[in-house]
C-alpha cells in the first residue's frame, strides 16, 4: 500500500482535522468502472477518542447516497486512537458501484459508533469543501493508472 500513496495521482490536500480524531492530510478518490477507489492519508492527533469509525459514502448529483463502505481503518484491524500523534497511515478503501449509477462526489467523516455522533471538522485551507454536518467532500475523478 506504501507504493499505491507515492504514485502519481492527483492528491487533494486537505489538512483537516476531526476534533477528538485523526486529521486527514491528503486524500484521492477515482472511479474505474464499477469500483471507486479512495486513498487516503491520516495522521494520529493527541486526545484522539477510542470507538471511531470513517463514513464513506459516494454520492449522486442531487446528493442521494449510492454506495458506502463505512468502518475503522483498514477494515478494523487497527482504531484512529492507535495511530501515534504525528505519524501517517496510509489508507485505501474500495466502494463498489453500479457501472449506471453516476456519482459526482466523495464524502467523508468521523464519527463514534457507539453514539453515532459525528466529529466537528476544522481547516485552514480555503480549498476544502466541508459543511457544519462534520463531512468534507471529495470530488470524484476518472481512472487514473497507480503505478
Amino acid at each position: 500500500t506504501g507504493a499505491l500513496m507515492k504514485s502519481g495521482l492527483r492528491w487533494e490536500d486537505l489538512e483537516v482535522a476531526f476534533i477528538g480524531g485523526p486529521v486527514l492530510r491528503r486524500a484521492h478518490a477515482q472511479r474505474c468502472a464499477s469500483n471507486i477507489h479512495l486513498y487516503l492519508e491520516w495522521e494520529g492527533a493527541p486526545n484522539t477518542l477510542p470507538d471511531l469509525s470513517l463514513a464513506v459514502h459516494a454520492l449522486s448529483a442531487d446528493g442521494k447516497i449510492l454506495a458506502q463502505a463505512d468502518g475503522p481503518p483498514w477494515y478494523g484491524t487497527i482504531s484512529f486512537d492507535r495511530i501515534p500523534p504525528g505519524q501517517t497511515l496510509p489508507e485505501t478503501r474500495t466502494l463498489a458501484i453500479s457501472r449506471s449509477a453516476h456519482s459526482t462526489a466523495i464524502r467523508l467523516g468521523v464519527y463514534n459508533w457507539r453514539s453515532g455522533q459525528r466529529l466537528p471538522i476544522r481547516t485552514h485551507l480555503p480549498n476544502v469543501r466541508a459543511d457544519e454536518m462534520g463531512f468534507v467532500y471529495l470530488p470524484l475523478l476518472p481512472c487514473q493508472s497507480v503505478r
